[in-house]
């Protein structure tokens, strides 16, 4: 299992070792819960596997718990480790010392236990063809059958919400089981997604549904007896990046390749075209009338869209290496490689690339940028590497920057390079001089940075689960949140077109959004009558405060005081900045 750093204190030393000498295990991670500093581990084979995380950089096993089982899942409560272990059901452990885990009960559940979540005093289990099993936990030590209710499909998944519990029951699709009376479950509603369910989660009044090939679908709760169709998305692929041209978006859309949407109607996108690749899309960049794919193991794609309707390859240069991002400049296509760091292939004939010459930046490569005579690497572990480009043919280090977390991507502005940096957030490195960069600001967006793109005075940053972040970097010193916007699916690519913001979502594809409606798009009393119009006021701070305190909106506008739209206010008030302008 590889595990991720949650945590901005990473050392870069140890990162590779530990990941090398601890989690290359025998058995397949299925399942992970965080509590405090530890990591619990669901790892078949394995059991339970215990991980101390309060140092990021040097995650370490405390403890392992060898269940007789495979375990598929975990949920921690308080000193218990409640383990959904297939055949041998749901197993209890004590986790009050985590170096010495133990035995503390188990309940047989004549399943296969596949998936685990503790609300109040009981376990809900998915349990394979035994469908929800509930046990009463008040006594770890001696579990108990509550009840149970068979849903007649192969239960894999399930979530807590309320009174009710939701089952994702495989070709049964949705079934939401009234558990008020934990032991007497009841059925209250179905919903048939014509898919294989695997997983699901609640949110507000939906329900999110993984459905193997039939992709997302979202089902509307509201009433659980009576479960609606709100919304699906047929997931032919993974959008990795994106990128605009005129009246065209081009995403890296992992194993399909390129896919060219119209949005010359942003609220009605069409398909335009499209061209599979031999690999794996990850990285587009467009020059004239060239797409240039970093498809992975591939190499470099160039594709023809002077016709997007109708793509056609124009070449293929492939360098053993695993091909993450692309930037063009000039003649020269600029490919961040996992494997071989920056590799720098001559395209002014498209038909006929050649390697012009490459630099091993010692890291893992996933982004790159071009500013005048540097290329910008977002360099995974190894920080924000710059390399001098001024000969393409021998490219040479000319500075780092060790960002202390896993840098995916990055955009230069302004002397300003601006990194996606994982679960490290925004991290804005002044790099006025390429060989003595120096941390300026940082913002913690609080998912996982992946893709980030920069328009005036704001950083739009792909947030992996958490969406669509917008940061004010007006002042690069003090990055503060603008706005935000839940995508549903993993933000893993932006760019910015005119008034629109592209996200590459993952499974969800491609999401456009208005500009203008993502950022905390008001001063509350911005109207003809504001004594600051777009200048927050010292009066109007207090006021903005008081509303704040007593749960009431601003009296002008009615405009709900969030504690994220207070923290924004503040923001402009101290650094006497102008709000930006009300949405229309």
């Amino acid at each position: 299992m590889l595990i991720i750093p949650t945590t901005s204190s990473v050392s870069v030393g140890t990162v590779d070792m530990e990941l090398a000498g601890i989690y290359n295990t025998a058995g397949w991670s299925l399942g992970v819960a965080i509590d405090g500093n530890y990591a619990y581990i669901a790892n078949e084979d394995n059991g339970l596997v215990i991980v101390n995380i309060s140092d990021p950089c040097a995650p370490m096993v405390e403890g392992i718990y060898h269940t007789d089982g495979d375990s598929e899942d975990v949920a921690i409560d308080r000193n218990y480790a409640y383990i959904a272990d297939n055949y041998k059901g749901l197993v209890i452990v004590n986790i009050s010392d985590p170096t010495n885990p133990t035995l503390a009960g188990s309940y047989d559940t004549s399943g296969y236990s596949q998936d685990v979540v503790i609300h109040g005093n009981y376990a809900y289990i998915a349990d394979y063809f035994n469908g929800l099993v509930v046990v009463d936990i008040s006594d770890p030590t001696d579990p108990t059958l509550a009840g149970s209710y068979d849903t007649d499909g192969i239960s894999l998944g399930v979530a807590i919400d309320g009174n009710y519990s939701y089952i994702a029951d495989k070709d049964n699709g949705l079934v939401v089981i009234d558990v008020s009376n934990p032991t007497n479950p009841t059925l209250a509603g179905s919903f048939d997604t014509n898919g294989e369910s695997r997983g699901v989660t609640i949110k507000r009044n939906y329900a999110y549904i993984a459905d193997k090939d039939n992709g997302l679908v979202v089902v509307d709760v509201s009433d659980p007896t009576d479960p609606t169709l709100a919304s699906s998305y047929d997931i032919h692929a993974w959008s990795q990046d994106v990128v605009i041209d005129g009246n065209h978006a081009y995403l890296a859309n992992w194993n399909k390749g390129l896919v060219v949407i119209d949005v010359s109607d942003p609220t009605d996108p069409t398909l335009a075209g499209s061209y599979d690749t031999d690999g794996n899309s990850l990285g587009v960049a467009i020059e004239g009338n060239y797409a240039y794919i970093a498809d992975e193991d591939n190499g470099l794609v160039v594709v023809d869209v002077s016709d997007p309707t109708d793509p056609i390859l124009a070449s293929n240069y492939y360098k053993d290496g695993e091909s993450l991002g692309v930037a063009i400049e000039g003649n020269y296509a600029y490919i961040a490689d996992e494997d071989n760091a920056l590799v720098v292939v001559d395209v002014s004939d498209k038909t006929d690339p050649t390697l012009a010459g490459s630099y091993d930046t010692a890291g893992s490569s996933f982004g790159i940028d071009i500013d005048e005579n540097y290329a910008y690497i977002a360099d995974d572990y190894k920080g924000l590497v710059i390399v001098d480009v001024r000969d393409p043919t021998n490219p040479t280090l000319a500075g780092s920057y060790d960002t202390v977390g896993y840098s995916r991507d990055v955009k230069v502005a302004d002397d300003y390079a601006y990194i996606a940096d994982f679960s490290n957030g925004l991290v804005v490195i002044d790099v006025s001089d390429p060989t003595d960069s120096t941390l300026v600001g940082s913002y913690d967006t609080a998912g996982s940075s992946l893709g980030i793109a920069i328009d005036g005075n704001f950083a739009y940053i792909a947030d992996g689960h958490n969406g669509l972040v917008v940061v004010d970097v007006s002042d690069p010193n003090a990055p503060m949140l603008a706005g935000r916007y839940d995508t549903d699916g993993y933000s893993c690519g932006v760019t910015v077109s005119g008034d629109y913001v592209y996200v590459a979502d993952h499974q969800n594809g491609l999401v456009i959004l208005k500009q203008n409606l993502l950022l905390l798009d008001w001063n509350p009393w911005n109207n003809d009558d504001s004594e600051g119009s777009t200048v927050i006021t010292t009066d109007e701070l207090q006021e903005a405060i008081h509303c704040w305190l007593n749960d009431m909106s601003a009296p002008d506008t009615n405009a709900e005081i969030t504690t994220d739209r207070l923290q924004a206010l503040i923001h402009y008030w101290v650094n006497g900045l102008e709000m930006p302008e009300e949405a229309e």
